[in-house]
């Protein structure tokens, strides 16, 4: 925005004018010497015979020059105050009107060095990088910062195994034959493993070794385009003669997702908490920096640390389309589609008790095998079915739904059916 002040009084006229003025002003003295020497020969003329016709009539003729004397000073006087500030008050005004303009135009170049500012990056290490964002309006690098921050950290696209089944073991606390690591360390160590690539839906992995060592990330073979990001990981420490088979599922997703969101499929398959944000750890903090003489605006430094999986520069892109697309819809809204919700029945939603396998319950291990036999594996299955038809189980009888029933009620599930 460019602000023309046209000036009301050129500078230079307004020199001369000042000082014609001074030369006006210069000559008050002397007209004041005059009119001194007037009324003193005033003075000795009354001193005088005041009879005298002549002596009076000089005496008149000194009174009138004295009184034009004192007019011609003080119109003389009168004048020179008056173009003085006059011309003065004009100088003055267009001085402000000229400060107007500059302040106005200064807080226009402000308003664009806040809105585009630099971008720098720095390396600070491996899949590290350091980004100095500035200047930025003062309160600013602690918006962006804070922003910035929780939407790598909860809202970019990753992948993680969700669902591991392992070739003869039921459940994660076990063991298996040849194995130096038991069945949970080997399930922590899955879920470090980092898969790069995209896919709308869950892919298939799996893993089969059967010689002796370290069994890496890098021996895991995934369909669908993915490919492990971190094939160096060491899985598991297998001895001679041992094997080990394993199928998984590798999702998509954002942020952190629990175990508990997982559907169950049946005796073996474990599910496993999901890391799904490629984004391991994000820093930031804010300085002072300046503009010209302005010394008030803030300097982001943001430090974002990815998997390998993504490079910091792309996870810094992406969170910020997430967020222009989140103030895209309070600026220009859409029309949300609402989803009517289906009450779920409160017979059937047993929560997370009702994904439990028949063996986590503490049944034992005849009754169990016997539910598990007859396709009445979980919870949920086996609060629906009727008396008679666990009955007809082979290896079932009274004395085991009386057992069936006190187990569902330690876990806080009413069994009518025994």
């Amino acid at each position: 925005m460019k602000t023309e002040i046209a000036l009301v009084v050129n500078p230079k006229e307004f020199g001369i004018e000042l000082k014609k003025a001074n030369e006006i002003m210069g000559n008050l003295p002397q007209i004041k010497e005059e009119r001194s020497a007037l009324e003193g020969q005033y003075d000795k003329i009354l001193r005088m015979d005041i009879e005298n016709k002549e002596t009076s009539k000089q005496a008149r003729e000194l009174r009138l020059k004295i009184k034009d004397n004192r007019t011609k000073g003080i119109e003389v006087w009168h004048k020179t105050n008056k173009e003085y500030f006059l011309k003065g008050g004009q100088f003055v005004d267009a001085i402000k009107k000229l400060e107007v303009a500059v302040n106005t135009r200064m807080e226009d170049n402000l308003e664009e060095i806040e809105k585009y500012f630099e971008i720098k990056e720095e390396k600070a290490g491996e899949n590290c990088s350091k980004f100095i964002i500035s200047p930025l309006a003062n309160g600013y690098g602690n918006t962006l910062g804070v922003s910035l921050r929780r939407v790598l950290l909860s809202s970019l696209v990753g992948a993680a195994i969700t669902k591991v089944k392992i070739a003869g073991v039921k459940h994660q606390f076990s063991t298996l034959s040849g194995m130096k690591e038991d069945v949970l360390e080997f399930l922590l160590n899955l879920k470090k493993v980092r898969f790069s690539g995209t896919s709308e839906k869950p892919v298939k992995a799996t893993l089969n070794v059967t010689t002796s060592g370290e069994v890496k990330a890098g021996d895991i073979k995934v369909s669908g385009g993915v490919k492990v990001a971190n094939p160096d990981l060491v899985l598991a420490n297998l001895a001679k003669g041992a094997k080990l088979s394993v199928d998984m599922e590798v999702a998509f997703g954002v942020g952190y997702s629990p175990f508990e969101e997982r559907e169950k499929e049946g005796i073996g398959v474990m599910a496993l908490d999901a890391v799904f944000s490629p984004v391991t750890r994000v820093n930031y903090k804010v300085e002072e920096t300046r503009v010209g003489r302005i010394t008030n605006y803030d300097k982001l430094i943001l430090e974002i640390l990815t998997d390998g999986t993504m490079a910091p520069f792309d996870a810094l892109i992406s969170a910020s389309k997430i967020l222009v697309s989140y103030f895209g819809q309070i600026v220009n809204p859409r029309e949300v589609k609402k989803v009517q919700e289906v009450a779920a029945d409160a017979k059937k939603d047993l929560g997370q008790v009702g994904k439990l396998s028949v063996e986590e319950i503490g049944l034992p291990t005849r009754v169990a095998n016997a539910l598990t036999r007859a396709g009445y594996d979980t919870v949920e299955k086996l609060v629906e079915v009727k008396k008679e038809d666990l009955m007809n189980v082979r290896n079932l009888g009274e004395k085991s739904l009386k057992v069936i029933r006190v187990a569902l009620m330690e876990k806080g599930v009413n069994f009518n059916n025994a």
